[in-house]
């Protein structure tokens, strides 16, 4: 099972978690089920808006990326016609 890497979203996720889990655990001892399940709850929120902030910042360096990739295709494509042009310039052969 792959895990989450908290460095991502910085230690008070890290700190969250932990502090949710003691809880878990000192609610499972004192016999509480329903508190323990409670608390099993909130750390699968906290797990899913993790997931949602990494997936949502992996969006973003993606689009960049494509952005970027356009820019750099326009602009290797405009260098492409230009070596064209000077090749049919000098073989005779203007377009």
């Amino acid at each position: 099972m792959a895990g989450i890497n908290l460095d991502t979203d910085n230690s008070a996720v890290g700190s969250e978690i932990k502090s949710l889990a003691e809880s878990m655990l000192r609610q499972l001892e004192l016999g509480d089920l329903s508190k323990a399940v409670a608390l099993v709850n909130n750390l699968n929120e906290v797990r899913d808006r993790t997931l949602y902030n990494e997936i949502g910042r992996l969006t973003r360096a993606l689009h960049e990326a494509i952005k970027n990739m356009r820019v750099d295709s326009v602009g290797a494509a405009s260098e492409i016609d230009h070596a064209t042009d000077k090749l049919a310039y000098v073989s005779g052969n203007d377009r």
